[in-house]
């Protein structure tokens, strides 16, 4: 029976990290921040999520509780010291790097979310994302399943390898519900505890949904990594937009 402890590792080794992802499609580093650290994450998470949207974050349709969209390559570094040295770490480059076998985009964007009672969007459901990414995944408060722990079913990146060549093209966001169609159960579902602090990497090609709060709150903050090939998986508007979005964003 697969527990948590499979794919828990105890040190920062690149090498057994890189190898925890390729055997299970995640790894738990318990205690990646200290107290301080945290602390100085969540004040920063605070700024993010309760001022008014610059052009480099943005709030986001939430049914319950907070989401706020960061654009880390053009954040105001000084403000956010804390998000930029954690996100933008010499160990998640490399991490990224390795595992995607190439130089990739690291945590190029961040999800700064709190999720409550009643919380409810689309990654409620068991899925694997369109577009394959490697996300950095820090919980800011001690997390259970009861206040909705990540979750998700380790291994399973390795069918989401069987399901891409047999969907191809067809996966996009506007086919989004191909990505739900998989061949598991909630008994395979595993939640992925942790107390503040805590780092979960995980590919997305590992089947995951975020957790059901039934009491309390769970604030988290996630980077996105991915490759300039992934990134322009499942853009059905035209062959040229994705470009014109990077150069646009590039000239901003």
């Amino acid at each position: 029976m697969m527990n948590q402890e499979h794919f828990t590792v105890a040190d920062l080794s690149i090498d057994q990290v890189v190898a925890k992802l390729e055997e299970f499609g995640l790894v738990v580093i318990p205690n990646y921040l200290g107290a301080d650290d945290v602390e100085k994450l969540f004040k920063e998470f605070y700024e993010f999520t309760e001022t008014e949207d610059t052009p480099y974050k943005k709030n986001t349709p939430y049914s319950e509780g907070v989401a706020t969209r960061v654009k880390r390559l053009e954040m105001d570094t000084e403000r956010f010291k804390k998000t930029d040295e954690v996100f933008g770490s010499q160990f998640m480059r490399e991490i990224t790097d390795k595992y995607w076998s190439k130089e990739a985009g690291l945590n190029e964007e961040i999800f700064v979310v709190k999720d409550v009672l009643g919380s409810k969007h689309v990654a409620s459901d068991l899925h694997f994302d369109v577009k394959p990414t490697l996300k950095y995944f820090i919980y800011l408060n001690d997390t259970t399943a009861e206040n909705g722990a990540f979750s998700c079913v380790p291994g399973s990146h390795k069918v989401t390898h069987k399901l891409r060549q047999k969907h191809q093209r067809k996966l996009s966001y506007k086919n989004r519900e191909l990505t739900r169609e998989l061949p598991v159960s909630e008994e395979d579902v595993i939640p992925i505890e942790g107390r503040a602090g805590t780092l979960i990497i995980f590919s997305t090609e590992v089947f995951h949904k975020a957790g059901n709060i039934t009491k309390g709150e769970r604030y988290v903050m996630r980077g996105h990594s991915r490759t300039v090939e992934q990134d322009r998986m499942g853009d059905t508007t035209g062959p040229f937009e994705h470009l014109k979005r990077k150069l646009k964003s590039f000239l901003r």
